[in-house]
């Protein structure tokens, strides 16, 4: 018994016989180019429908108990007998009055192998009537072909070789806005647009016996301005002399579709958010720009730069306003360029510029300051006035590398060193910033195997108070041993440790490993002091900190009094609503908080009468030349009679000579800390300091 899958589609199609396959349901399966040739009813009109819709007559015949046999009992049948009026033709019962000849049909019905489980019935048909009655059955089944097609979503059309429509659809007609028979005797060609039509003529120019089927997409405007897709099979017609009689057309809308690709395409290629070149799509503009320049002799300038305050604008009024302050950047990137340039976002907050055609590079740094002053003034998103500003890196082809990827580095490297000068900067690359990069990446690797090994130190500075020197805190303070045994200056790995976020995990180490020691000296029964643990804008910003710091203090089973956070003046103001919330959920933990670097910043002094802050510590800039400078002792007797007004302890940090401290004790200043007393300690030695510190008068903070 055959299955279904060994029926080549070739060879079915090369019979001189109809075949038509059937499922259990009587569905139309296989229906091959005899059928197709012989009802001019295309295959894909006719593919699963039920036989019964396409020869309404065969519901009562022998034809169907013979294909109920095959399918039930998998028996096949030989029908063979002249149409009188009964039943076995698969075309109507006409017959020719004038030769008196009748039509004639010749049916082998057989089961074919399960499919998936399912039965199904293989038909083969042979036409024996003559060419005369032939036609008439073909005019005959024409009116079939048309209640059929009719009911097609899909524009269906005939037409012959010279594309002159002889038939088409209700729907063919529709889509046309004309009546059908205004539309008979038309060019099929002419309905579409004139760039359309050589591909057309191309596409049917090709269609042979052997091949018949063209298949294409073709675009088009509609009459209201939109535009369209259609997907258009063209199936030819062969004579039995192999002479073209006519072509089939079926047109499907696949707009949808279409639409779909070119979003995916540009979804690809594009920033959803903004619309811009995605880092993808800018690298190809920059290899085009600099394969002309190249050409020309033109030099081509890359900017990056990256907005300030953005991860503030997301957490104050949420990422629907951060995506708004995106869009609204784009446009004035946009508006700062010339038609030639392009702007792309290639990350976050992170955008670039490509500007060509330049000849000198002064030129980048015009549209640099440009940029610059445009994204300086505020944004207005959602009844705020929103600031925030950018500072801006670039590199000059040919002049700092003819290499793509060298050059977006460069320009990076140009940025880094605009945003360490300060917000609304702009640098060109410098082959020095090259060597600098190395040496960040060399000690951000260490930073990570610091932390992964026993590298990291802490180290204790104790603080006292002025008027009789009793210690009443301490402050731990991150050393770091290298490779080579020397130690790295903290100014140098702190800082690469914030520009590459590496600050979070070596905060969240620090405040553990103090919690730690605590309960060691706990353990040790000695009289432990507060510990100050310094906290970075980084970590100030995350939400989770209180968190951290309760889990830190569960953990080591630490008394929240034993704590002291430092946060710098800078930091606290970054955003000072939010600053105000994290340090009253510090505070709700019994947590002591200080600002650290006092003078150094900008305060808000409304803010600062809110913020649950119980000490203000001076600048070690303002003690290194209090003796000396009026100034500095002026800043210093400021700083110290408002932290007292504000009910706050003031601490002035790095004093090294008695004649600081003196001059600190006489304008009134609480605690000192520095070299005076104490440099930093390791573990173990500020230990034995605490031990001898209990042998003698001690207190601690109320």
């Amino acid at each position: 018994m055959p299955d279904l899958e060994r029926l080549s589609p070739h060879i079915l199609d090369a019979m001189d016989a109809g075949v038509i396959a059937v499922d259990s349901q009587r569905r139309i399966l296989v229906w091959n180019r005899w059928m197709e040739r012989h009802t001019r009813l295309p295959a894909e009109v006719v593919r699963g429908k039920s036989l019964a819709r396409v020869f309404p007559d065969l519901d009562q015949s022998r034809l169907m108990d013979a294909i109920s046999l095959a399918l039930h009992q998998g028996e096949g049948s030989i029908l063979s007998r002249t149409i009188d009026g009964s039943s076995l033709a698969l075309y109507p019962p006409q017959v020719d009055e004038t030769a008196g000849e009748p039509i004639s049909q010749d049916l082998v019905v057989q089961p074919l192998g399960p499919r998936g489980g399912e039965h199904h019935c293989l038909i083969q048909i042979r036409d024996a009537t003559s060419d005369h009655q032939r036609e008439i059955t073909l005019r005959t089944s024409e009116e079939r072909y048309r209640s059929i097609v009719e009911d097609q979503s899909e524009l269906v059309c005939r037409f012959l070789p010279d594309t002159t429509l002889t038939f088409v659809n209700d729907s063919f007609a529709r889509f046309h806005r004309a009546d059908a028979d205004a539309l008979l005797g038309r060019r099929f060609t002419d309905l579409f647009p004139e760039a359309g039509r050589a591909e057309i003529l191309e596409r049917i120019g090709q269609c042979t016996a052997e091949r018949p089927v063209a298949d294409h997409d073709l675009e088009f405007t509609a009459e209201d301005g939109s535009t369209h897709w259609h997907h258009w099979r063209e199936t030819a017609f062969f004579d039995d002399h192999g002479q073209l009689v006519e072509f089939q057309g079926v047109g499907r809308d696949v707009t949808e579709r279409k639409l779909a690709d070119q979003h995916i395409e540009f979804l690809a290629h594009h920033d959803p958010l903004t619309g811009l070149p995605n880092r993808a799509m800018f690298q190809q503009h920059i290899k085009r720009s600099l394969a002309q320049a190249e050409r020309s002799g033109d030099r081509v300038a890359i900017l990056s730069l990256d907005l300030d305050h953005f991860k503030q604008v997301n957490d104050s009024l949420g990422h629907a306003a951060g995506d708004t302050l995106l869009r609204q950047v784009s446009e004035r990137l946009l508006a700062c360029i010339r038609g030639a340039d392009i702007v792309a976002r290639v990350g976050g907050d992170e955008f670039a510029i490509v500007q060509v055609q330049i000849d000198i590079a002064d030129k980048a740094s015009i549209l640099a300051e440009r940029v610059i002053e445009s994204l300086s003034r505020p944004f207005p998103i959602e009844d705020h006035d929103v600031r925030s500003g950018c500072s801006v890196g670039a590199t000059i082809y040919p002049n700092d590398s003819d290499d793509i990827e060298q050059l977006l580095k460069n320009a990076d490297l140009a940025l880094y060193r605009a945003k360490e000068s300060g917000r609304g900067v702009f640098e060109f690359y410098s082959v020095d910033m090259g060597a600098e990069a190395r040496q960040r990446v060399e000690i951000a690797d260490g930073l990570r195997d610091a932390l992964g090994g026993e590298r990291l130190k802490l180290f204790f500075q104790p603080k006292h108070r002025i008027d009789d020197g009793v210690m009443v805190g301490c402050e731990a303070l991150l050393r770091w041993q290298g490779d080579d045994g020397e130690p790295v200056s903290p100014a140098v790995f702190i800082a690469v440790a914030e520009s590459t976020g590496l600050i979070i995990r070596i905060g969240d180490w620090v405040l553990d490993q103090v919690c730690r020691q605590i309960r060691r000296w706990s353990d040790a029964a000695l009289a432990v002091v507060p510990v100050s643990v310094n906290l970075s804008a980084a970590q100030f910003r995350d939400r989770g900190l209180a968190a951290k710091v309760r889990d830190a203090l569960g953990s080591s089973r630490v008394e929240a009094g034993l704590i002291e956070l430092e946060i710098t003046e800078t930091a606290l103001m970054e955003d000072a609503e939010t600053a105000a919330a994290t340090l009253g959920q510090l505070a709700e933990l019994g947590i002591t908080l200080s600002i650290d670097d006092f003078g150094t910043g900008y305060s808000s002094l409304n803010y600062l009468k809110q913020f649950p802050v119980g000490r203000l510590k001076i600048d070690q800039t303002f003690v290194r030349d209090i003796t000396l400078s009026e100034q500095d002792e002026a800043i210093a007797r400021a700083v110290t009679h408002l932290g007292h007004d504000l009910g706050m302890k003031v601490l002035a940090e790095g004093v090294e000579t008695e004649a600081q401290r003196d001059m600190l004790h006489q304008i009134g200043c609480d605690e000192l800390q520095g070299y005076l007393a104490s440099a930093p300690l390791p573990p173990d030695e500020f230990a034995a300091l605490l031990e001898a510190d209990q042998d003698g008068p001690r207190a601690r903070e109320e």
